[in-house]
């Protein structure tokens, strides 16, 4: 039978040292790898981003957990809102009738998922307060801008394209045309 990181057992070759030494080392590697594997299903991986992109990122993920929290706490009972079930004791009895005892305390108490929705709702105000600060907004409408321009450019060019041959007349009548149907989507 093989022994662990090697491909031959202790009689075909096993117990040479640089054989012995050489599994060990695959095994450790094995082992560091499956370590670093977990980590990084726990934790992600390291990726780069541009800030404007996280705080995007942060500010729609956070709105989206809001709307869900939401929808979590309008389904719950107005009386389960600030009423419950507080704390559940269970203990065994002393004499020799009595058995495991269990004790329920029932008080009004703010439901749990009442304060992760309130405050993921002052996160949001936190996370849009910091994007509008950042000029966030400004940045998209930047953004946009310019690829409006791109695309602008770019038609421009395909229509004034020599391989297509189109007389000065029919290539601003394109243009028009293309513009109109692009300010469209935009407005829809």
């Amino acid at each position: 039978m093989p022994v662990d990181g090697c491909d031959v057992c202790v009689n075909h070759g096993a117990r040479a040292p640089a054989v012995a030494a050489a599994a060990t080392a695959r095994v450790q590697r094995g082992i560091a790898r499956g370590i670093a594997e977990r980590a990084v299903m726990t934790y992600g991986l390291s990726t780069a981003i541009d800030p404007f992109d996280a705080l995007k990122a942060e500010l729609d993920r956070t709105n989206g957990h809001v709307l869900w929290l939401a929808g979590v706490v309008a389904s719950l009972d107005p009386e389960e809102l600030v009423w419950g079930k507080t704390l559940t004791e269970v203990g065994s009895g002393t004499g020799q009738r009595e058995g495991n005892t269990a004790k329920a305390r029932s008080e009004a108490a703010v439901n749990i998922w009442l304060k992760l929705y309130k405050e993921e709702r002052q996160h949001l105000v936190r996370v849009s307060e910091t994007c509008i600060a950042c000029g966030l907004a400004e940045r998209e409408v930047t953004l946009l801008e310019s690829h409006g321009r791109l695309v602008a450019d770019l038609l421009r060019d395909i229509f004034s394209d020599p391989a297509l041959a189109l007389p000065l007349g029919e290539q601003r009548r394109y243009i028009e045309v293309a513009s109109r149907h692009l300010r469209s989507v935009g407005s829809s």
